[in-house]
Parts: C-alpha cells; structure tokens; sequence
C-alpha cells in the first residue's frame, strides 16, 4: 500500500479526532451542524479504525478494493478530507466562546506518533518523484511537525497546518499521478461530502455534460475522438467534468508552445516539466492523452499524426 496514502488517511483522522473531542462543549457543539452535509455525520472516527488497520497492514502496491474491506473489517471505510472540507472546518474552529463572563479558544492536542508517520513516506516519494522532493519533504515534515507541538496552539491553528501538510501529500500523488489516492473531486478517493461517484452511464450522456460545462457544441468530433471509450473509461478519465478543463488548458499549451506540430509524447514530457516546477497543470497522463485526442479530432492537434507515424 502506498504509504503516503496512509499517512494521508492520518492527518484526516487527526483533525477530525480534535474536532470530535470538543464538540460536547455546550458553546461550540451546536456549530457543529453548520457543517456542509456529510461532514459534521462523518466527524466520529471511531467506526473506521479496524478497517483502516486492516488497510495499511495490506501488502504490496495494490490497494484493495475499500468496500470490501470495509465489510470484511467490520467497519467503515477511511475517508480523505478535500480542501474545501478542511477549509469548513477552519471556520468552524476559528472562533472565540464566551460563557458566564469569561472568553476562551479552543486549543489543539498534539499527536507525536502521528507527526512520526511521515519518515515512512521518503523512500516512496524519492522513488516516485525525485530524492530532492524527498529532501524537501523531510525537511517540511519536520516543519509541521514542531509547529503543531507548540503550546498552546489554537484548534484553528492547527486544522490550517494539518491542511498545509495535506496539500503537500496531494501534490507529491498528482506528481506521481496517483489520482485514485486523491480526494474527489480532484482525485478518486471518497471524502465526507463526495461519498459516491456519479458515472456517466453512455459516452452521449458525456457529452452533454461537456456541452453544458463549456457551451460549445463539439458534436461529432467529440464522438470520434471518444468511440473507442467505453462508459467506464469516459467515468474514470472525465469524472467531475474535469476533461473540459484539460481540454482548454491544453489548447492553451498549444497556442503558447510551438508543440501542435509535435508528437504527444513531447506535449506530456512538457506538461510534467511544467508540474516539476510547480507550475501545475491538472490530469492524469491518460487525461491529457484524451484532452490532445479531442483537439486532433477539431483540427487543433495535428501533431498527433506524427504519434502514428513514429510508430
């Protein structure tokens, strides 16, 4: 299993186990319900932690499949939190409580064990990224880490760290297009409020979403690029409508690049260098491949050709 997912499973269970273990205070308890729906539900960590065991002590690569071994363990399967959520729940503890004259803030219970977990994710990144990336993320590690031990430290305080660090995780997996260990709706992965996948059923219900998302009426082009796609394949490499977005921003590579006329493997080879950088451009390989496919089939790309001729 990878274990950047798992620490990442980590820092979502830390939060949401601070969160939960003052929420019985009478001043704060009730905020609790302004939460988007799913959230405040989905607080309690309790219910996950035989299925989460039975997760990281997994073997291998493959991570199996988390329903099933949410039935199997008993209980509930881990969730990710997205930014957003981690954003709601930085207003959620970002106040102060008044009660009988007298004024507090919540405070943050430091975890050691948990900063600790981090060490186990350097071999995966240097593996995955580069031995630089992980000297960075030693080095970041450790950063998070002493500041989330500091005194003191705010409840609020610490939700804005753990979701720094979570930032950091989400960008070492997209590097290594590890989109099925990021939380929806920039990855894969269930979160509290994007529990279930929304296929598309047929590639023409698809393109009616494309339509709509950027009113432009790609029509048959559209379906020939995708006809080889089935339903599954149009879910997994557009879910969330995301394909639309790629396709703009690699017309946008085109226009700015003298790369229209070059094969795919040279546009890819751009794009990874750009997220390299840190200028990121969002999609899998297979996404950005689908997104060049579509250009090719409306005259924009034809450097695809060179692709068939090369081979």
């Amino acid at each position: 299993m990878s274990n950047l997912h798992a620490f990442h499973l980590c820092l979502c269970r830390y939060v949401r186990r601070n969160v939960l273990e003052v929420q019985e205070d009478e001043s704060f308890g009730p905020r609790i319900a302004r939460l988007p729906d799913g959230l405040a539900e989905r607080l309690d960590v309790s219910d996950e932690h035989l299925h989460y065991k039975k997760m990281v002590a997994h073997e291998g690569d493959h991570i199996p499949d988390a329903a099933v071994l949410a039935k199997e363990s008993g209980g509930q399967q881990p969730l990710l939190l997205n930014d957003e959520e981690f954003k709601a729940l930085e207003r959620l503890t970002d106040l102060t409580l008044v009660s009988q004259n007298k004024s507090w803030k919540l405070k943050w219970e430091a975890a050691a064990s948990t900063h600790d977990v981090s060490i186990n994710c350097i071999k995966e990144i240097a593996t995955g990224v580069s031995s630089q990336s992980a000297d960075r993320w030693s080095s970041d590690s450790a950063m998070f880490a002493r500041q989330l031990d500091e005194k003191g430290l705010l409840l609020s305080e610490g939700v804005v760290i753990i979701r720094k660090w979570a930032k950091e995780v989400r960008r070492y997996l997209q590097a290594m297009e590890r989109f099925d260990l990021m939380p929806r709706p920039e990855g894969e992965y269930p979160t509290p409020t994007n529990l279930e996948l929304q296929p598309f059923s047929t590639v023409e219900a698809y393109l009616r979403e494309l339509d709509e998302l950027k009113g432009t009426p790609y029509g048959q082009k559209m379906r020939a690029a995708l006809k080889d796609c089935s339903p599954n394949d149009i879910h997994r490499l557009a879910e969330h409508k995301s394909i639309a977005e790629i396709v703009t921003a690699m017309r946008d590579v085109l226009d700015a690049t003298r790369l229209r006329d070059k094969p795919m493997t040279a546009v890819r080879n751009w794009v990874k260098r750009k997220n390299e950088s840190g200028v990121t451009y969002k999609g899998s390989k297979q996404q950005i491949e689908l997104a060049l496919r579509i250009l090719n089939e409306l005259g924009e790309y034809p450097g695809l050709g060179q692709n068939k001729r090369g081979q």
